[in-house]
């Protein structure tokens, strides 16, 4: 069982302490928003950039029990300043409470699947939400949503979901 520790960066260093702490095996988000900028000038651009939705924070995986050589290791780094703690303990937070957050930011999809493994016409089975547990049929997918029609009270229902809302049925 993974225990998750937040720790504590300097600002806007998130994603470069993700890429250290993962060449060094550990497992880490910070969890991010996608934004697109026009760039103007000579060539007019959209510009993808990732921000950060927890600032100058990154949730570590440990699946060891006694975690706290590793975290100690970790406070050497440049970029990281300190452990969330309670009263001098570094503040342990579960599993399932951090899936359970990136669910809920709309971070990840469905295990294995990708925009490009859902096709129009396919019959999915809706997991989250109001209509959770009907089956539906993909009429269009945008992005990370999709146009889902569901059969409610036997008449043709359209709905708008996320892709991480759905699983093959």
């Amino acid at each position: 069982m993974k225990t998750w520790f937040a720790f504590r960066v300097r600002p806007q260093r998130e994603f470069r302490v993700i890429e250290e702490l993962t060449r060094r095996g550990f497992e880490a988000i910070a969890p991010a928003e996608t934004r697109f900028h026009a760039r103007r000038g000579r060539q007019n651009k959209r510009i993808e950039r990732k921000y950060p939705l927890l600032i100058s924070y990154v949730l570590v995986a440990f699946e060891t029990d006694r975690p706290w050589y590793w975290i100690g290791n970790l406070l050497n780094l440049d970029d990281i300043s300190s452990v969330i703690s309670i009263d001098g303990q570094p503040a342990a937070i579960t599993d399932e409470r951090i899936q359970r957050f990136v669910r809920h930011a709309g971070l990840v999809s469905s295990p294995g699947r990708t925009r490009k493994s859902f096709q129009v016409g396919e019959l999915v089975k809706i997991t989250e939400g109001p209509f959770a547990n009907h089956e539906a049929k993909i009429e269009d997918i945008r992005g990370v949503h999709c146009k889902l029609i569901t059969s409610l009270f036997g008449r043709p229902t359209p709905v708008k979901m996320k892709l991480h809302q759905i699983e093959a049925a």
